[in-house]
This record gives structure tokens, sequence and C-alpha cells, in this order.
């Protein structure tokens, strides 16, 4: 109802500006028109903030009584304010730039927006505060933060969530703006009078107010945990010391209270609710860049080591998809840190709980060269088994799966972005992820929610983009320092320049034209959008953190087309031509007949496109034999239309269907739609040249396909 009432509140005022004379208008503009751009910037509902800016645009244009008036109307026009995200951020920016609009604005979005009841308004609001606190620092300083400071432990949920969200990006917002950190010196008393604690001590000690007051508990607490993970995310990024202002200390400040905001991060990181695990994860992978690389050995064994025990060895799954997800955002300054070569068994975690003791800027010994190893190199191990299905069907979690092919490919992009001094490692780890990946495109779990394996495989193939782009980089800066090295001579030896050998292009390309003919949709539209990208190359950009979509890419990959691609023209010819076009792939109807091409039987030789057929075709005869009707149409219609009036090929189809039931023996969800699609193709008169009418000799295929569907009628399960 309120939307009502503000939306009708407008049309009056849109009235008065036709109504009135200027001079009787001219008294209330002062009044009136910052209260139009605040509802015009900030409202919930786009049809209020229409309503406002049409009732500023009437008054701008019959009275000319507003404030820089055409330069607003031209900036929050209709089509501006239809983004709330735009409306918040880039014209509430553009309109603060003008002092006249600027205290209320900012004054509305402190006091009223960041305690608005929804949440993502709140959050929202937030984001806006960042980047319009820029334009007056010594408000965010002397007005905002410290009030915000006060509100973040209200009774209120909304207040003191939206105050922590506020007050986090019052930080980025001062950083932004070049201002520098809070010290001790500012607002000294502003809380509980003279004599209170400075507002740098107020602002690292937030996180432990917040849990002194046990305001996780309860209603809320899960709102609030992820408010409280973006604050410390923020207190990184601008690298806020954490001794009570710039100059007193160290930046990393006590060992306690980096401690204690770790172990709250840690915490949240264990989370089963994803949105919470993801904020974690990023304040996580800031707070080590930020605090825990003064002694890089000492801060490997407090996370890099700690998180890959707990992938390795923790039986709450939530625990598991978050260290999975943190080892991928870690800093490469730990990841290339020595560590000991393996934890011993018997001491697992608690090995890791003594390392944690020791801190990361106390001057802890580093590790013996003597047996230890790259800190990356036992995370992508226990990364790498973190993706393979459990054997225990009951203890699979493919969440957990999914999150660790985004951490490998985190682990990987982090390396590939301290090229070239991390040559060997960037290229031991792209051949070891690219052969993970590959793996990962055979993952087809099952459980109560259908197939979830696609989940898996689906990772995996917006992860193998950014592993060939690092592969290429690291081949690439391998042989321009001579292939000096052990590392760097078999890398530039085994795979020349590009960075992929000619077995692993192949693989990749049969595993993605393979996908590409699966039945399910989005699959078939992840597996166009990645052939697209290694077959013609394109701009890759590793994020610097993988779980906030807000991060800025810490490096930007180029991805050449892949070289040593079988029938690399005919490919290219049947794969999408960008990614509009790859899109367009979910739909049965434009993916198969571009594939059924790459069928083909070889004459008097090998043809190159042979190496497509057997994956290809067992996507299509998944795709062809399923349930689906349109789905079924289009596949089988597809594959009928390329066997007729080719025998050759139908002599090879024919022995290919026998070899997938080989193959695929006992796997009911290859074997049923296999039978299926035999019946399709014989009905259809598709295997004429193999499957002659009587009284004509039948093919020796008929005798291996009877004995091959013989088998599991002999022997049901």
């Amino acid at each position: 109802m309120g939307a009502h009432v503000r939306d009708a509140a407008a049309y009056v005022c849109w009235a008065f500006a036709r109504a009135y004379a200027p001079d009787v208008f001219l008294p209330h503009a002062d009044a009136l028109a910052p209260s139009l751009l605040i509802t015009a910037c900030f409202d919930r509902e786009v049809n209020c903030r229409r309503a406002a800016a049409a009732a500023f645009q009437e008054a701008v244009g019959r009275l000319g009584a507003f404030p820089h008036g055409i330069d607003i109307v031209a900036a929050a026009d209709y089509f501006a304010l239809g983004s709330r995200t735009n409306a918040y951020t880039s014209v509430a920016d553009f309109i603060c730039g003008f002092e006249a609009y600027r205290p209320r604005m900012l004054t509305h979005l402190c006091d009223v927006k960041l305690a608005h009841w929804e949440r993502g308004t709140r959050e929202l609001s937030g984001r806006a505060l960042a980047v319009v606190g820029q334009r007056d620092t010594a408000w965010v300083r002397g007005v905002a933060l410290p009030t915000l400071l006060d509100r973040a432990l209200s009774a209120d949920l909304a207040a003191r969530h939206g105050a922590t969200v506020g007050a986090a990006e019052a930080l980025l917002a001062l950083h932004a703006a070049g201002a520098g950190c809070v010290t001790d010196a500012e607002g000294a008393g502003a809380a509980g009078g003279a004599g209170g604690p400075g507002l740098a001590t107020r602002v690292v000690g937030l996180v432990a107010a917040v849990e002194k007051a046990r305001l996780y508990r309860g209603k809320g607490g899960e709102v609030m945990r992820a408010a409280v993970c973006r604050y410390v995310q923020c207190l990184a990024t601008v690298r806020q010391p954490l001794d009570g202002g710039v100059g007193a200390g160290p930046a990393t400040g006590p060992k306690s209270l980096r401690s204690a905001l770790l172990a709250s991060v840690e915490e949240s990181l264990k989370h089963p609710t994803a949105d919470i695990r993801d904020a974690a994860v990023a304040a996580l992978g800031e707070f080590a860049s930020a605090y825990m690389c003064g002694v890089p050995e000492a801060g490997a064994r407090r996370l890099v080591l700690k998180l890959e025990a707990a992938l390795r060895a923790d039986p709450n799954p939530a625990a598991r998809r978050g260290a999975a997800l943190a080892l991928g955002v870690m800093p490469p300054t730990l990841l290339l840190a020595r560590v000991a070569a393996a934890v011993p068994e018997q001491v697992g975690l608690a090995a890791t709980e003594e390392a944690s003791a020791e801190g990361a800027g106390d001057g802890a010994a580093a590790v013996s060269p003597e047996g230890t190893v790259a800190a990356w190199r036992q995370a992508m191990d226990a990364l790498v088994a973190a993706t393979v299905p459990e054997e225990d069907a009951e203890a699979r979690d493919a969440e957990a799966r999914v999150c660790a092919v985004k951490g490998m490919a985190g682990v990987l992009g982090r390396l590939a972005g301290e090229l070239p001094g991390a040559a060997g490692d960037a290229a031991a780890a792209a051949r070891q992820v690219l052969a993970a990946l590959l793996a990962c495109l055979e993952d087809y779990c099952m459980d109560n929610r259908g197939d979830v394996g696609s989940w898996v495989r689906e990772a995996a193939m917006e992860a193998i983009p950014g592993a060939v782009a690092a592969a290429q980089a690291a081949a690439q800066a391998a042989a321009q320092a001579g292939a000096t090295g052990v590392a760097g001579a078999v890398t530039a030896g085994r795979e020349g320049d590009s960075g992929v050998g000619r077995e692993t292009a192949a693989a990749l390309a049969c595993a993605l034209v393979k996908q590409a003919a699966e039945k399910i949709d989005r699959t078939r539209a992840a597996a166009a959008a990645a052939l697209v990208a290694v077959l013609r190359g394109r701009r890759a950009e590793t994020r610097s953190d993988a779980a906030n979509p807000r991060s800025e890419p810490a490096a930007t990959l180029p991805l050449a087309p892949l070289a040593h691609v079988p029938a690399r023209d005919a490919l290219l010819a049947a794969a999408p031509t960008d990614e509009t076009a790859a899109a367009a792939w979910a739909v049965p109807s434009s993916a198969f007949g571009r594939l059924t091409p790459l069928l083909v039987a070889s004459t008097g030789g090998t043809h190159p496109l042979e190496v497509y057929r057997a994956p290809l075709l067992e996507g299509i005869v998944v795709s062809a034999g399923g349930v689906g009707d349109s789905l079924g149409k289009a596949a089988g219609g597809a594959l009928v239309a390329a066997l007729r009036g080719d025998p050759a090929l139908q002599g090879a189809v024919a022995d290919e269907v026998v070899a997938l039931l080989r193959r695929r023996a006992g796997v009911d969800r290859v074997a049923v739609p296999a039978l299926r699609v035999l019946d399709l193709l014989f009905s259809s008169g598709a295997l004429a040249a193999v499957a002659p009418p009587y009284p004509a000799a039948p093919a020796p295929f008929a005798l291996h396909l009877v004995r091959r569907c013989r088998l599991p009628l002999s022997n049901p399960r």
C-alpha cells in the first residue's frame, strides 16, 4: 500500500508544477527537489522512481525552479531508472555530485535505506554508499561510520544488518577515494562519551562485539553471518591495521585478534547455506592476502594445510564444500610457500590446529627445504581427489565435487597470475587440472534429485577454457625463458608453445562434442560455449575471487584457439560461431543437425573425423533413446537423416552401437536408450545396408548384437 501512496504523492507534485506559477512554487523548491530525487533514485518500486522523476522533470520544464535541473533530467530518465541497481549507484552518484542534493541523499541512504525491511534493499544501499560516499569522505568518517557502528548492535534485525553492511561499504568508500584507513585519533569518545574507544578500535572490534552479543543466534542469525563475513572482507580489502590505527604497529595486528577474526570466518565457511559460505570464502581469501602473508610458510600451514585436511577428512559435506572453494581463493604467496610434504595421518587436523597457534606475522620459522613441497601441490591433490565420487553412494555429495572443480580452477588461476615466475608450477597444475576436468566430464552420478553429475560436468566445462588459457600462458612463459629447469624443459619438450598436448587436445574435443549431444539442455549449451572458447579463442578472465561476482579480475589470460584438434576445420564448421549461438544449442533442433555431419565412415583409410564417432554417437543415443518426446524426435531424426543413403556409415554406426553396448555393459543409462535407438533405426530403414530384409542373410554385426542383448537378459540384476 505504501507504494501506491508514494506514487500518488509523486503525481500530486507533478500536478503542482502544472497548476501553480513559478513565484508561488519557488519557496517550496528547496524542500521538494531533494525529496523527489531521493524517491527517484532510492525507491524500491520502479513505478515510484519513474513517477518522481517525471514530477521533477515537469517542474524543471515548466518552472525552472530546481538547481541543475536540466543535467539531472538528462541523467535520471525513464530508462536509466528502470534498473534499481543503476538508479542506486550510477544515477544517484551523478546527482550526489551536486552540493545542493548530496547531504539529503547521503543522510537518507544511511538513516532510512540501510534500515529498510527488505534485505536486498539494505545490501543494495550498502553498495550505493560505497559509490556515493566517495564524494564526501569527511561525512563518511565523521557521521556515517560512527553511526553505523553504533547501530550494528541494535535489537532490530533490519537495523543491525543494514548497519553492518553499511559500515563495510563505508570502509570501501574511504579506500576508493584514497582517504586512507581510519585511526583512533578520529571519533574518540564517539560512543560512550569522552574517553571511549577510538574509531579504529571500534572498527576492528565490531566482529567481536557482534559475537559477544550473540547475534548469530535466533532469528536473523544467518543474515548477520553473511553481513559479518562481508565486513571482514572489506576490512581486509582496505588493509585496515588491526592494532588500533595507522603507524601504531604492524598491519597484521595482534595474533589474538587475527585468530578471532579467522575463527569467525571459518565457522561461517562450514555453513550449509550457500550465500553464507560464499561470503565466508570471499572474506577468507581477502583476509589471507592482507594479514596472513607476512611469513608465507606459517600462513600456508595455518590456512592451506588446514583447508586441505578438512577437504580430505571432514565428515561434514558443508565443511568440505567451503574448504574446496576457499582453497581456490588463497593468495599465490601462500600457495607457492614450502610446506611439509605430508601431514602425518595420526596427527591430522590437530597438527594444523597447532600450526594455527603460531600465527602468520609473528616471526614463525620457515619450514626446512628438505622434504617440502609447494603448498599448492597438496591443495591440488586434495581437490582432485574430492572430484572423484565416493564408492559409497550414500556418502556422495555432488555440491562438494562442484566446489572442488571451482577450487581447482581458482588455484590454477592464482598460479597463472604469477607468471613468468611460477611458469613451472602453473604448467604442472594445468596438466593436473585438465586431466581432472576430463575425468569430471564422465560424472553421471544420480540421486533422488536426478542427474546431479550434470552439475559437475557443467562446472568442468566452464573451467576448461580458463585451464587451457593457463596452460598456454605457462608454456609461453617457459619458452620465453628458454625452457630452463627440469619442469620447463619437460613442458616445452612435450607440448611446445601450445601448452596442451595432442592427446589432451583430442580428448578435450571429443569430450565436449559428446556433452554437446547430451540430453540435458543446459549441458548442451555449456558444452557449446566451451567449444566456442577453445576452438575460436577469446579473452579468458581469471577472477581474484570466484565466490564474489563483484570482485575484479586478478588476471586476464589470452586464450588462443586450441592447437592439435583433430579435423579442426570440420569441427569449426559444426560448432557455434559465438557465445550467443552457443546458448541456442539448448534447443534440440539447433544442436543435433549441426553435429550429425561429424559422423563419418572411413573409405580406404582413416578419416580424421572418426575420432569423434564413438563419443558423439554415445551422446546422440542417450538423447534419441530418452523419454523426452521433442528431444528424441530431434536427435533421432537427425541420426536417421545422416544414415540414409550412406551404406558405409550405416555399417560403421551399427558396429559402434555394438561396441557401445559392450563398453557400457550394465549401465542402464546407456543400454536402454541404445536399444530404443536400434528399434528406431531398424523400423525407419536407416540400417538397410546392414539389416537386409528376409530371406537375405543378416550382416555379421547381427550376431554380436544378439550376444550383447542376451547377456543382461540372462543375468538379470
